[in-house]
């Protein structure tokens, strides 16, 4: 059943790509990454993702301000962002731009797989 589902990881740290794609593959789910903002929306004209977890920033590019980009690619597409700085103004402006979830890193495997199996059966997958 999970292996219908893809993922798309978009995170300029390599150990966050790297450990999300292990924990996620392990669990059944086809995985892809992104290290930047470009290699993301690339990818995202290139195929269809079930989810995407998108970090914050990426270096200069603000990952928030693209959400509403990536949705125009794909409207079905379900966005959790991942940040290592938890911020309330980050958590609404992202929420309001079309975000489902707002993580903080680190991001324990238990936590991770809870909420990508929230998320997918949210979609009605």
């Amino acid at each position: 059943m999970r292996r219908n589902h893809k993922i798309l990881v978009a995170d300029d740290e390599e150990s966050i790509r790297f450990t999300f794609h292990a924990l996620l593959s392990e669990a059944g789910y086809q995985v892809e990454t992104a290290h930047s903002l470009s290699n993301c929306i690339t990818k995202m004209q290139a195929e269809f993702f079930d989810l995407l977890f998108l970090d914050v920033m990426f270096g200069a590019e603000n990952g928030i301000e693209a959400i509403e980009r990536l949705k125009i690619l794909q409207p079905e597409c379900k966005i959790v962002m991942i940040t290592g700085s938890p911020e309330l103004d980050g958590l609404l402006k992202a929420k309001c731009r079309g975000a489902l979830d707002y993580l903080a890193k680190p991001i324990r495997k238990a936590s991770l797989l809870y909420h990508v199996e929230h998320t997918l059966a949210d979609k009605g997958l």
